[in-house]
């Protein structure tokens, strides 16, 4: 009988874990330095998250000095901004990542 009782709860445990939904992870950054070292890290912390978590959502808020970053002619992390907006626009359009749209 012990036996049994002792199968069944493990049983149980097992089934709760593989019946149990996936939690949100969701992530918010507020930015509002100027500092471009903090830009680089902001990013390479987004494209961890994004590859550890490719459901992950992610906001970036920005304050003050630190819309230098999103400013063309000012920001040191335009590229990667770009490759980032890319990347999020593939996924909406269900395209492979990299994959250029063109419109005639």
């Amino acid at each position: 009988m012990k036996r049994i009782i002792l199968i069944a709860a493990i049983c149980l445990c097992f089934s709760s874990t593989l019946l149990s939904q996936s939690k949100p992870y969701n992530v918010v950054f507020d930015i509002t330095t100027a500092d471009t070292a903090v830009h680089q890290r902001v990013i390479r912390w987004i494209n961890m998250i994004i590859s550890s978590n490719p459901d992950a959502k992610i906001e970036v808020v920005f304050y003050g000095k630190s819309l230098d970053m999103v400013v063309q002619e000012k920001s040191s992390v335009t590229n990667d901004l770009r490759k980032l907006a890319a990347e999020k626009k593939s996924k909406l359009c269900g395209l492979p990542a990299g994959h250029e749209s063109t419109q005639h």
